[in-house]
């Protein structure tokens, strides 16, 4: 009996037992599938991993090959660097000994400008000097012409070194008294006159007044005719000169002259008559020679007649321009 119930309780316990380990091996297979699920799960994303790494390694190498190329360029550009620093740097000294050059060329330009305006200085009391060499020059240059068309004495730009009892010109039909006053000649000279033609001289002449002033003895005679000629000239921009006359024997004369463009020498007498006032009394010199006689014509056609002294010569001529 005790036999059989220790068969009934070993078999119930193996029964048992082998329940317990069905279950456990059902168990276990099921958590094993579970493991094998999870495997292939890790083992998925292990590969996906790998396919991963492999692109990054295939990136990386990429990479790699454009670092060695940038390293490449890098050294390539480091070595232009040094050769611009070592051209930069010659440069940079040639620039300093440029500099220094200049230095000494400015000093140089310095010393020479003093040099320049001491020289400058020179040249312009040079050309002052040479400017009344050339002033002087063109006078003794028309004192020449002057003498080539005239017999006498010439003078150029000098007051005649007579004294005269003078007034103002009288009218032509004043009939005074005249207050004189003792005072030298005052020939007025135009700086913009010009030697004038023939026509312009006779043009001017009958037009100019002078000689219908009233001729007064000792107060308005020959020289200030002439005198009043010249002015009226002058500013009218016609050269003239006045011309003293002495003769061999008696008193001197006074008339003009104008050296024209195209007759040469012409005298002009422009000396008022005592009596006949406002009367036209210009006359010409045709020819006036040292030595020979004093023999104007008018100019105009006249009734007046004047008379003069023959056999009584020129001896001397003075021309005041």
């Amino acid at each position: 009996m005790v036999k059989k119930l220790f068969l009934i309780s070993a078999m119930v316990i193996l029964t048992a037992g082998v329940v317990v380990l069905g279950v456990m091996y059902f168990s276990t297979k099921a958590n094993l599938a579970d493991t094998q699920i999870a495997l292939e799960g890790k083992t998925s994303e292990l590969n996906s991993m790998k396919v991963e790494l492999a692109s990054a390694q295939g990136e990386l190498a990429e990479t790699t090959g454009e670092l060695t190329g940038i390293t490449g360029d890098l050294a390539d550009t480091k070595t232009q660097l040094d050769d611009k620093t070592r051209t930069l740097t010659a440069t940079e000294a040639e620039l300093n000994k440029t500099n220094n050059r200049l230095d000494e060329v400015k000093t140089e330009l310095t010393a020479e400008k003093q040099e320049n305006t001491t020289l400058l200085a020179s040249n312009t009391k040079l050309t002052t000097d040479l400017n009344a060499s050339n002033s002087e020059v063109t006078t003794l240059t028309q004192s020449i012409a002057l003498y080539q068309e005239t017999f006498g004495e010439v003078f150029a730009g000098v007051e005649p070194n007579y004294i005269l009892d003078d007034t103002q010109p009288p009218a032509w039909n004043d009939p005074g008294p005249f207050n004189a006053s003792i005072r030298f000649y005052e020939l007025v000279n135009h700086p913009e006159a010009v030697n004038p033609t023939y026509a312009q001289v006779t043009a001017f002449v009958r037009a100019d007044v002078t000689d219908s002033y009233r001729y007064v003895a000792n107060y308005y005679m020959c020289g200030n005719f002439a005198e009043t000629v010249h002015n009226h000239a002058e500013a009218a921009g016609i050269r003239t000169a006045v011309v003293f006359i002495q003769f061999e024997h008696g008193m001197g004369h006074a008339i003009n002259a104008f050296l024209t463009t195209d007759r040469g020498l012409v005298y002009i007498d422009s000396t008022g008559s005592e009596v006949n006032l406002g009367a036209n009394l210009d006359r010409i010199v045709q020819k006036m020679r040292i030595n020979q006689d004093y023999l104007p014509t008018f100019l105009f056609p006249s009734v007046y007649s004047i008379i003069y002294d023959l056999n009584n010569p020129i001896e001397t001529l003075e021309v005041y321009w």
